[in-house]
């Protein structure tokens, strides 16, 4: 009775279009970016770079990624930007099963059963006292059910500065040595000779999940794949 109040006095609406009814509506999903993996760099998840991709192609002056590969469900603009800024910095939590139903599409067939956990990228302690809750720990729930493996709350990090007001350079030093694999007895077991699969929300300049995975790997998995709901491009 509470719930059918709430829906009378402040209809859900969708987060795109402002339409009553839904979160997303049909209309608005059908119309997400939606990067075509067939086309999609494998290695970093960038939409174009199945042949050569300029975002991460080898570089002598740089070192490699410590992550196997990345994918994404879709580029960073229109109605996914719209989505993340509900649940991110509106406070829309009831989006997060959206989030990760997405990102689960975004998942190939054949990692089904690779990773023995999950691990979230977790917000900053600040992000957290803001938004009241960690947007990629609840995400990260709904995946794992659907791919069927625990969620590992592996990873803490230190206080970064936001990065989304910062330039590649400066992402890539500040992202550098923000994180620590937890030394809690049973994850380090949970971690060790495992494949780890990494969820993150947005993909950038990819310094985050860098920093990210090479904690994990120093912790000594076996290997780490990367899916996120977005890249920036």
């Amino acid at each position: 009775m509470g719930e059918g109040m709430r829906e009378v006095l402040w209809p859900t609406r969708c987060v795109v279009c402002d339409l009553p009814g839904t979160l997303l509506c049909d209309r608005c999903e059908a119309m997400l970016p939606r990067i075509d993996p067939s086309g999609a760099c494998p290695r970093c998840g960038a939409p174009f770079g199945v042949l050569t991709c300029t975002e991460c192609d080898p570089d002598p002056s740089t070192d490699p990624l410590p992550f196997e590969a990345a994918r994404c469900y879709g580029e960073y603009r229109e109605g996914i930007a719209a989505l993340m800024r509900a649940y991110k910095d509106e406070g829309e939590q009831r989006c997060a099963p959206l989030v990760a139903g997405l990102i689960a599409e975004a998942v190939p067939r054949d990692w089904f059963g690779w990773p023995r956990v999950l691990v979230y990228v977790p917000a900053t302690s600040i992000a957290v006292r803001r938004r009241g809750f960690d947007h990629m720990a609840m995400v990260a729930d709904g995946l794992a059910d659907v791919l069927g493996v625990p969620v590992c709350c592996a990873l803490s990090r230190s206080m970064a500065t936001d990065q989304r007001r910062l330039s590649r350079r400066q992402r890539a030093s500040n992202a550098a040595g923000s994180f620590l694999a937890s030394d809690d007895p049973g994850t380090i077991r949970s971690l060790r000779g495992g494949n780890v699969l990494l969820v993150d929300d947005v993909i950038t300049t990819g310094a985050t999940c860098v920093a990210a995975s090479a904690a994990l790997l120093e912790a000594h998995v076996a290997a780490v794949r990367v899916v996120a709901l977005a890249r920036v491009w």
